[in-house]
């Protein structure tokens, strides 16, 4: 999902709720088969509204969920324990 979204592709996914809590509604999201043919349907047809899905979608992994983000991440959890050791 974010080597796509990072590379600006339009994405239709299974329905998940990490996606969704990481990417909101930048990813359509179907829980069965008549909600996939309903998103088919809609984006297929719809340059505009993809291009808007995965310009959003390229926001958020490339802001969010890049290299110095996640270093960043990392720096944080060994500070924690490292002043959890000290308690």
């Amino acid at each position: 999902i974010f080597d796509i979204a990072a590379s600006k592709g339009f994405i239709i996914s299974p329905y998940n709720a990490q996606i969704e809590k990481v990417f909101g509604d930048a990813i359509p999201m179907f829980k069965n088969a008549e909600e996939l043919k309903e998103l088919y349907n809609t984006y297929i047809k719809d340059d505009k509204a993809r291009a808007e899905k995965a310009e959003k979608a390229y926001k958020i992994a490339v802001s969010e969920y890049n290299v110095d983000a996640f270093v960043q991440r990392i720096n944080g959890l060994v500070e924690f324990l490292i002043n959890e050791k000290k308690l």
